[in-house]
């Protein structure tokens, strides 16, 4: 197996264990239940070494890793569980809405878009 296709076989592994650890964060949120994790990457202030869990800590390793794999294997940082954080990210900052309901909308539109990819 060539280095390059070692590096995809790792980008796939941590893609797959991002995608099911972001579903369960976006499955919290749809149901009226709040997610450390997005709020924190959504926040301008994160909440510190305090709010600190692992499970929120494997997911932006994961994050970071993807994006670091995607990029030395020249592949789109715009594509598969990245894509939709992203436009979870845009979509929440120009709703003004975001806490009277609109948080579970975009959830679980973020929900049908993982499954997607």
């Amino acid at each position: 197996m060539s280095r390059t296709d070692k590096l995809y076989s790792s980008l796939e592994a941590i893609e797959a264990d991002f995608r099911r650890r972001l579903t369960i964060e976006f499955r919290k949120l749809a149901t009226g239940g709040w997610s450390r994790y997005l709020a924190d990457y959504s926040s301008e202030h994160p909440m510190g070494r305090f709010w600190r869990t692992p499970e929120m800590d494997q997911l932006e390793r994961n994050e970071r890793d993807v994006r670091r794999l995607r990029s030395k294997l020249g592949e789109p940082l715009d594509a598969g569980p990245l894509a939709v954080l992203e436009w979870f990210q845009a979509s929440r900052r120009i709703s003004k809405d975001f806490y009277r309901g609109r948080a579970e909308a975009l959830a679980k539109e973020a929900l049908r878009r993982l499954a997607a990819t």
